[in-house]
């Protein structure tokens, strides 16, 4: 349904800073923005529990570019 792909890194000390992410299934098809813009990559994420921190060069979905949704479920992505 959903993955985050790179390399492990362990820190003793996580970094928070940067955006907030987000994947909610039953309100957005892809990873989201605190403003629900489709997040598509993201240079660094530290991952705590059930939220996710991007930093470094973070580009976004365009409507053009975004994978389409599947099913007729609502999703509130914003372009």
């Amino acid at each position: 349904m959903a993955s985050i792909d790179g390399h492990l890194v362990q820190d003793d000390e996580p970094s928070f800073e940067g955006i907030e992410i987000r994947f909610q299934p039953k309100a957005v098809h892809l990873f989201v923005d605190i403003n629900n813009r489709p997040i598509r990559y993201a240079e660094q994420v530290t991952i705590y529990g059930h939220r996710a921190y991007a930093r470094g060069r973070i580009e976004y979905y365009t409507e053009a570019t975004a994978p389409e949704k599947v099913g007729d479920a609502a999703s509130a992505v914003r372009f």
